[in-house]
């Protein structure tokens, strides 16, 4: 049986990938450092928690963590300007993807739905705007019923 969180994350990083492609930028499996960056753009996806959906058994939700940390210059200056339009501009477009994002699981009757549901912006290790951490809540089958299971 697959594991729930590796389905969502899995069908995630595809659509990371896909919409990103012409940057060259590919998330990883992995919860990253936050001095990730000095080299290039890292995204990163990592489970944060899972339940059942409040007054449907029936549906799981699996919330899995986006980290996207574009690249910073590893310099201390105080005058140093760093427009957020970039950043801006990236996390929109990662949560418009997935919210018209719909995956059916090969070989299964499965089909997940995403839900960007908060976004924030913290500094980079220069105090600058250059990344963005995104909770993303997935909707799935709930493994834990016998009739679902395969």
């Amino acid at each position: 049986m697959a594991v729930p969180y590796e389905l969502a994350a899995t069908t995630i990083k595809s659509i990371i990938d896909a919409e990103f492609s012409t940057e060259g930028f590919t998330a990883l499996h992995d919860c990253i450092h936050e001095a990730t960056g000095t080299r290039r753009t890292t995204i990163g996806i990592s489970p944060l928690r899972r339940r059942k959906q409040p007054g449907n058994e029936m549906v799981a939700q699996t919330f899995i963590w986006i980290q996207f940390y574009d690249l910073w210059k590893k310099e201390i200056d105080p005058e140093q300007q760093v427009n957020p339009f970039r950043i801006a501009g990236f996390q929109h477009r990662l949560e418009v993807a997935l919210e018209r994002a719909q995956a059916t699981i090969p070989a299964t009757n499965e089909v997940w739905y995403f839900m960007p549901e908060t976004t924030e912006f913290p500094r980079d290790p220069t105090g600058n705007k250059t990344r963005f951490e995104m909770t993303v809540r997935c909707f799935g089958d709930s493994g834990a019923l016998t009739e679902t299971r395969t």
